[in-house]
This record gives structure tokens, C-alpha cells and sequence, in this order.
């Protein structure tokens, strides 16, 4: 089944290309072919891969390290889902009805490596501050890394220009584009992803009415 799946896959590869295009006697017309199999294969990992709630609690309490509420940790929750939904990525039992459920779960699956303190008013949630849990928690985390990928890139790229540039003067896309570019290349082997760095500029950067 495989064979034939993989015969089919060469030959609709083979007739868009041109006549002289021959993978069975020229090596790199083989190794192209294999590398778009392969590059076709991650994107449909990429696509058919669910984001639980753990990912999305775990995320949140790397980024709140001195704890959080579990109310603000709901709320989070629920935006972080919907941006991950905005994205065309798929999220499992995470919907704005459950989102207080679908907490309470993570947070006891994840309950040997995270800490819960009740004060007077709320309950406090914070990972534990030892390197084998925050290890354990950015494992989880990871599974929603490639979704963030380019606009993560992008940012750590405006960031490097200081705050005085970044946050208040401003700058040239053509200069941040640069910068960004030289990230990506380095990373553009851990992190495969069909949109490119073009596209997320252009789409992160402001319309002329927002201006």
C-alpha cells in the first residue's frame, strides 16, 4: 500500500515538472522528490497535531513563574486556546464553555511538578523551582512551539534593537526584516512551516489605517 501511495506521490510530482525531470536515472531529481515527501509528511504531522489543555497550562506557568490565580490562569488559558485556534492549529478539549475544566485536569495531571498555595482570596499556582520540572514543563510546552515560530522570531528580532528603537521610535521593516532573517536561518531546521518570513511580516505589520 505504502509502495503504491509513494508511486503515485513521485509520478503528480513528476508530471508538474519538466519533461527531462527523472528521478529513476538522476540522483538529485531522486533526492528532490524525497525531500518535498519529506517536508509533506511534517506539515501533515503539523496539522493533525492537537494542542491538550497541559500544553497550554504548562506555557502559561513558564511565562508566571511567581505563580498566578487560578482565575487569571482560566482566563489565560482561554485566550492562549483561541490564539492557537486563530492559527488553524487544533486544540483538545479546550473550548470557552470548559476552559475551567479542562484547567482543573492539566493542573492535576501536572500536580507533582507545580505548586498550589491558598491565600485569604485565591489559589496560587507556580511551577516548582527545581530544573527537572521546569525541564518537565517546557516538554509540554514544546507541542505548541511551531505555532508561535515565526511571529517568536519576529519578536526576539524587534526586541534586539533595544527599547528605545522597539517600543518607541520604531523601525524599518527592511532593517527588522534583516534581523529576523538571520534567527530564522538558524532555525529554520528545528522548526518547518509552510507560511514564510515574508508572509508573517506582512501580516504582523500594520495597515496603512492603523497607521
Amino acid at each position: 500500500v505504502y509502495k503504491r501511495q509513494i508511486q503515485k506521490y513521485s509520478n503528480n510530482i513528476i508530471q508538474k515538472k519538466q519533461s527531462e525531470f527523472n528521478p529513476f536515472t538522476n540522483i538529485q531529481h531522486r533526492k528532490e522528490i524525497i525531500r518535498s515527501l519529506g517536508y509533506d509528511i511534517i506539515y501533515q504531522l503539523s496539522d493533525n497535531l492537537v494542542i491538550m489543555s497541559t500544553s497550554i497550562v504548562a506555557s502559561l506557568l513558564l511565562m508566571y513563574r511567581k505563580g498566578i490565580s487560578e482565575d487569571m490562569l482560566v482566563s489565560r488559558a482561554s485566550w492562549l486556546a483561541r490564539e492557537i485556534q486563530a492559527r488553524n492549529a487544533k486544540t483538545g478539549g479546550v473550548s470557552s464553555e470548559s476552559t475551567h475544566i479542562s484547567v482543573k485536569q492539566a493542573t492535576n495531571l501536572l500536580d507533582t511538578i507545580i505548586n498550589r498555595k491558598k491565600d485569604i482570596f485565591d489559589l496560587s499556582i507556580s511551577p516548582k523551582y527545581d530544573y527537572k520540572n521546569i525541564l518537565l514543563l517546557s516538554y509540554y510546552r514544546n507541542n505548541l512551539m511551531h505555532i508561535f515560530f515565526l511571529e517568536s522570531v519576529l519578536a526576539c528580532a524587534l526586541v534586539s534593537f533595544g527599547q528605545q528603537l522597539a517600543w518607541n521610535e520604531g523601525v524599518p521593516i527592511d532593517r527588522l526584516f534583516d534581523e529576523a532573517k538571520f534567527l530564522y536561518d538558524l532555525l529554520k531546521h528545528e522548526f518547518i512551516t509552510r507560511q514564510s518570513l515574508q508572509t508573517c511580516l506582512l501580516y504582523t505589520s500594520p495597515s496603512p489605517r492603523d497607521s
